[in-house]
């Protein structure tokens, strides 16, 4: 009963060990098999005869908690296992049997190692539906490595710092001048020109816990790096800072036990992984009809000197009624708006092949998600 129910002492040791688990099959319709509506990039959203009209996967997971008592407190250690099947004709192959380790960390005296969510985040949509549209900061199922340390101060205070991997944060660098901006372009292959992992993302919160439900406010800072110009061009632009911060709060409601609202904001600047998570949106009707949005940290050029940074905003809300014990349902929504630097969307409308929009073409973008 010291860490509640589920936990039980493994035999002839003082270590408690929880088991957990679950099972998951879904079918969808206007979406890849993931569950990605087709507007967030890749074949599908190109609606023509290559394209899949529905998709299926199945998806299991095992978990193991286990902890014991230290004269530095609690030892924990915590691992998630999950594999998943996706169905050979939405693949357009054999099927995807795919083991994935979503969590795999430590945690002990403050400290937190391995595997997990990122601690600039706060809210994301998963709880509250399977699509996970995600319209805000969110290292996603799969999680990051962190090296992290949290303080309490008591009365639910607490803050914490992070060393945090770039393989989460890092979104393409778009390098205009290497093969031009296509149709391919948009629906996810985008030329990246991303450099390798320099430092580690710094991430930081201050959050409050209470029994009226939560609140946090966090920022990131992030390095933006590239490549080279392009092909026999040894040299390149400079690394450059990019940077997030958010807040966000969670409240019980009065009177309805399991009933919250939560919302999240945030606002970056070459940091848009913890802005929201697509990196294109797009639309395509065979190929006579195109809608595009990129998502990037930033766009260079031969012709420039340095990065050019990309700015974005988001805001997402959701409110979860309990029903009873067994049943609950949620409404959500989130918007995202992104604005590219004057100089950075010369540099895409100069490059832009294909598409009969090169002259006067303006990149900033919308978009907004809701459901239930």
């Amino acid at each position: 009963s010291l860490y509640g129910a589920g936990f039980y002492y493994i035999p002839g040791t003082d270590m408690c060990l929880k088991v957990g688990g679950y099972l998951r099959v879904q079918i969808e319709t206007g979406a890849n098999n993931g569950g990605l509506p087709d507007i967030f990039g890749g074949t599908q959203a190109q609606h023509n005869r290559f394209s899949n009209e529905y998709g299926y996967r199945a998806r299991g997971a095992v978990t193991f908690d286990a902890r014991n008592q230290t004269e530095y407190g609690t030892l924990r250690s915590y691992f998630n296992l999950q594999l998943e099947h996706v169905d050979a004709a939405t693949t357009g192959g054999s099927a995807a049997d795919t083991p994935n380790i979503d969590r795999a960390f430590i945690q002990f005296a403050g400290f937190t190692f391995g595997l997990t969510d990122s601690f600039y985040n706060f809210l994301s949509f998963a709880p509250y539906n399977y699509g996970n549209t995600q319209m805000s900061g969110d290292s996603g199922a799969l999680g990051n490595p962190v090296w992290a340390y949290t303080a309490q101060f008591g009365n639910g205070l607490s803050a914490s710092i992070s060393a945090e991997s770039q393989s989460h944060s890092k979104r393409t660098v778009l390098d205009s001048g290497a093969g031009g901006i296509t149709a391919a372009t948009t629906m996810g292959t985008a030329t990246s020109d991303t450099g390798g992992l320099r430092a580690p993302d710094v991430v930081g919160n201050i959050r409050v816990d209470q029994p009226w439900g939560s609140a946090q406010i966090m920022g990131a800072h992030h390095i933006v790096n590239t490549t080279y110009y392009g092909a026999g061009i040894v040299n390149g632009p400079s690394d450059e800072s990019g940077w997030a911060i958010g807040g966000g709060l969670k409240l019980s409601i009065p009177g309805m036990p399991g009933d919250l609202f939560a919302m999240q904001a945030n606002y970056g600047v070459g940091a848009m992984r913890y802005v929201a998570a697509p990196g294109f949106v797009g639309t395509q009707q065979g190929a006579s009809s195109l809608g595009y949005g990129i998502l990037t940290d930033g766009v260079f050029n031969i012709a420039g000197t340095s990065i050019e940074l990309t700015t974005g905003w988001s805001i997402n809300a959701v409110y979860q009624h309990q029903w009873n014990k067994a049943w609950k349902t949620s409404l959500y929504g989130g918007y995202v708006g992104v604005e590219y630097s004057t100089n950075a969307n010369a540099y895409i409308c100069a490059d832009i092949v294909n598409l009969a929009v090169a002259t006067g073409c303006n990149n900033n973008f919308s978009f907004w998600s809701a459901g239930s």
